[in-house]
Order: structure tokens, then sequence, then C-alpha cells
């Protein structure tokens, strides 16, 4: 915003058209209110994309953990581990998240869309397809 620099203040102020500057708060009638408006917005805007931009780099970040639990869900282990469950080998109050086919699947599934979804490059998924 072009401003006005007064000597006895010495400071900026907001220009208005009515008498070359405004008074000492901005908002005053001197500025259109939109201008606030749409200040507010592109604040707002840059935060969010500042957030999901860390957000992504952390997705990404995490990937490798997740490539480690859909080969613990693909090899044998797992195959193990659910057989030794179903034959009551572990504690009933154990979480059993990991154990269920459908969890593991649609946590993989989930994942692959939103790789598609941000544009991540995506390596071997868990159905095979790229």
């Amino acid at each position: 915003m072009r401003g006005q620099r007064t000597e006895e203040q010495g400071r900026t102020e907001p220009f208005s058209s009515e008498n070359g500057r405004s008074g000492d708060r901005p908002g005053e009638d001197s500025v259109p209110r939109h201008l606030f408006e749409m200040e507010a917005i592109l604040k707002k805007a840059i935060l969010k994309m500042d957030e999901l931009e860390q957000m992504i780099a952390e997705f990404e970040d995490f990937q490798p953990e997740i490539k480690k639990l859909e080969a613990y869900y693909t090899g044998q282990q797992w195959k193990d581990d659910y057989a030794m469950d179903e034959a009551g080998c572990f504690p009933e109050e154990l979480r059993r998240g990991v154990l269920s086919q459908d969890g593991i699947w649609n946590m993989l599934e989930r994942n692959q869309e939103l790789i598609r979804r941000i544009g991540i490059a995506e390596e071997e998924s868990h159905d095979g397809m790229e």
C-alpha cells in the first residue's frame, strides 16, 4: 500500500484520496474495507499452504515406514502372526489392527490415493500397480 511520510510523526500512514493521508488507525473510512479482507485471505492462504507443504514433506518422509508395514503384510511373518492369533496364542487385550486383513489393506489403498492426489512419485504398490 502506498503511504505518505509525515515529518512531525516520523511514520508512513496509509494514503487517503480525501485528505492525502488517513488517521492513526488502519481500517478507517479512508481505506476500502475489502483491502483488509483480501489481506487477511492472503495471509491465511499462505499460512495454510506452508502448513500443507510441511505435512506433505512429513508424509513423504514416512513412506519408508509404510513400505515396511506393506512388506510385513505381504510376507510370511504376517501370515504366521495371523495364524498364531487365530490359534489364540496372543492375549485378548492385544490391539489387532495390524493383524486385521482389512486394516492394513485399507491403509495401503488410502496411502496410494493420497500419493496420487498430491502427486508424490510412487514406487511399486501393494497390488503391483505403479
